[in-house]
């Protein structure tokens, strides 16, 4: 035996390398899972459901190359250059398994696929804006737009048909008493079936607050720049205003409104019917005034020298140097 130890290994090797051969070339079954590549998908077609991102398969072959097969790069590719809108059956052909010549393909899980395709539909749809808020008892929504008012919506024809207008996301109002004029960029709800253009859009709301009719009498400011002592008549003013409820409740109002009158600098003394300009509170309007006009009468000061306000006024364009400057 010690003598014969080279043909005793020789031996070894022969019966390791038989039984090799004999083990990797048995055929066994072995499920393997693949991804789906999809190819063919016509511009105008969009399948809605049946399509399957992943299939099953049963292969045979050689056991050694069956357990390392690497299927990381192996894919099957399904071709729908053939669906039409509506129920489509596609078979799963094994000829698309890009599989060694070795392995057979004995069974593929699903065999078919029942595939639900539609026809893409464009169309012109109105934008309805949304939002929510608490407002006071007084407070209500005027008027509400959308800049643009309308989007076009792109999408399968069945979801496309049964759509007449698209809203916004839903807005906040947070202020219970807001401003007239509340704006927001948002985007439109839209079904995930359905994209849209533009999918966002500026969305105006107009608030308003209940008011009422009041009369009252405004005093008369005057804003004197003539250098006279001025008398106004009226002293106050009759007007009729249509202003917000919740003014009218804290009494405010009235601290609020003057009708003011300015007396320019090149008047000259003496009576003068002069129009006044009102100031008003936000959101409150004059409805009617009486009088028109306020009767100003200038009156020189006592003890001072008469002053020529329009030959002062030509003076003082004509010489900027002079500016200031007193003739004692």
């Amino acid at each position: 035996m010690k003598g014969n130890w080279q043909f005793l290994i020789l031996a070894f090797l022969l019966a390791a390398t038989a039984w090799f051969f004999v083990s990797g070339r048995e055929r066994v079954d072995a499920w393997i899972e693949l991804p789906v590549e999809f190819t063919g998908v016509q511009k105008d077609i969009v399948v809605r459901r049946g399509l399957r991102n992943k299939i099953e398969v049963r292969v045979r072959g050689p056991q050694g190359l069956v357990r390392n097969l690497d299927t990381r790069n192996v894919a099957y590719s399904l071709d729908l250059s053939a669906i039409r809108p509506g129920m489509n059956t596609v078979n799963l052909d094994s000829a698309n398994l890009p599989l060694p010549g070795s392995i057979e393909v004995i069974e593929i899980d699903p065999p078919r696929l029942q595939v639900v395709a539609d026809r893409i539909e464009e169309k012109v749809v109105a934008v309805i804006p949304q939002w929510s808020g608490e407002l006071d008892e007084h407070y209500f929504l005027r008027g509400n737009e959308t800049i643009p008012a309308v989007t076009k919506i792109r999408g399968p024809k069945e979801f496309v048909d049964r759509i007449e207008v698209i809203p916004t996301q839903v807005v906040t109002v947070e202020d219970s008493s807001p401003d007239t004029l509340v704006e927001d960029n948002v985007s439109l709800a839209l079904p995930d079936e359905i994209s849209a253009d533009p999918h966002r859009v500026q969305m105006r709301l107009v608030f308003d607050v209940e008011k009422q009719a009041v009369d009252m009498k405004a005093p008369v400011r005057v804003d004197n720049f003539s250098g006279y002592d001025v008398e106004v008549d009226p002293a106050q003013v009759n007007v009729s205003l249509l202003a917000p409820v919740p003014l009218l409740e804290d009494g405010s109002l009235e601290e609020t409104v003057a009708m003011n009158v300015v007396v320019g600098e090149n008047l000259q003394p003496g009576v003068h019917e002069l129009p006044y300009v009102p100031i008003l509170p936000p959101q409150v309007t004059m409805e009617s005034r009486e009088p028109e006009t306020i009767r100003v009468t200038l009156t020189p000061r006592p003890g001072a020298r008469p002053v020529d306000n329009s030959t002062r006024s030509r003076s003082n364009t004509n010489s900027p140097t002079t500016q200031g400057l007193h003739t004692p």
